[in-house]
């Protein structure tokens, strides 16, 4: 993922079969105050840090075993078609690249 002056660019789609380094457990609006100068920065506010908690990503985890101290980003996506934006919680491991989903849909 890459973000320049704080303004994110949208990543790539991965299947997660395959190799991929990040995976969204959980997605929400994206607060209409948010500063596209800190898109980057969305963990600090209160907010999107409770839709993305560590807790959040245990409930969606499909082994809590496994995701446990996994790393966790906030990143802003738009939903392709409309001019909707929605914060995706993504998390991955320390080291590696998981393969499957590590995370349930529902």
């Amino acid at each position: 993922m890459t973000a320049i002056n704080g303004r994110t660019s949208l990543p790539r789609d991965l299947d997660c079969a395959g190799d991929h380094t990040w995976e969204t457990f959980a997605a929400t609006a994206l607060p209409a105050d948010v500063s596209r100068s800190h898109e980057d920065e969305l963990l600090l506010r209160e907010d999107i840090a409770a839709a993305c908690s560590a807790r959040v990503m245990a409930d969606r985890s499909r082994d809590r075993a496994t995701t446990d101290g996994w790393e966790r980003e906030a990143w802003p996506i738009e939903v392709p078609g409309t001019d909707q934006r929605l914060v995706h919680c993504l998390a991955r491991p320390e080291e590696g690249e998981p393969t499957g989903s590590a995370f349930s849909s529902s």
